[in-house]
């Protein structure tokens, strides 16, 4: 016959303790009655890299020397510079153009009085026509 599903656990209760742990007759670690659990085994090592090959010039050869600039050719002259650009003449005023008419004067303001006329001279002679000149 199929049998039902079996009854749940019983939680933990937390007032019951735990077991002791591992007793080691005879000794601390490293006695064979408490045999240590084996470490991870370490990586191997790296084969050592081979060194670089000797020099064949070997150590504190001389450098070579750098090659002779090029001597100037005396076949090729500088070319001289390109001669600036003269200048625009200016344009002159035509003598057929007349000038356009002058600006009208502003007219006089009727509110700011004219010069005073200034006093005779004493010393001046009447001339001939003068309102002064008997004659």
């Amino acid at each position: 016959w199929p049998t039902g599903p079996g009854r749940p656990g019983r939680p933990r209760s937390p007032l019951s303790p735990r077991g002791p742990g591992k007793i080691c007759f005879g000794g601390g670690p490293g006695s064979p009655f408490c045999p240590a659990k084996p470490g991870t085994p370490g990586a191997p090592a790296s084969p050592s890299r081979p060194g670089n090959p000797a020099s064949p010039f070997g150590p504190g050869s001389p450098a070579w020397p750098g090659s002779p600039g090029y001597p100037p050719s005396p076949l090729r002259p500088f070319k001289p510079g390109m001669p600036g650009v003269p200048g625009l003449p200016s344009n002159p005023r035509s003598p057929l153009s007349p000038r356009g008419p002058g600006s009208p004067g502003s007219p006089a303001s009727p509110f700011r009085p004219g010069n005073p006329s200034r006093p005779r001279s004493p010393g001046m002679p009447d001339g001939p026509g003068s309102p002064f000149s008997p004659c």
